[in-house]
């Protein structure tokens, strides 16, 4: 089992809020008005996402940004 913080990361769903991006990301890239994040989707899928005034679409990569270790399809 990888010891990878993005490859273990398991989706955290509040029972009364559900699923929130903000309980499942890390931050991995700051700009003056934009972040880029690293995290799980509601299924558990590793996914990466850029804000500025609002988040963009989930991007799935093939490869894990940290280890690189193939991501599950």
């Amino acid at each position: 089992m990888s010891k990878c913080k993005f490859c273990n990361m398991t989706p955290t769903i509040d029972k009364d809020w559900g699923y929130d991006n903000w309980d499942n990301e890390i931050s991995i890239a700051r700009g003056s008005y934009t972040k880029l994040y690293v995290g799980v989707d509601e299924e558990g899928k590793v996914c990466m996402r850029a804000c500025g005034d609002d988040y963009t679409d989930n991007y799935y990569p093939k490869y894990c940004p940290e280890c690189g270790r193939r991501l599950k399809k």
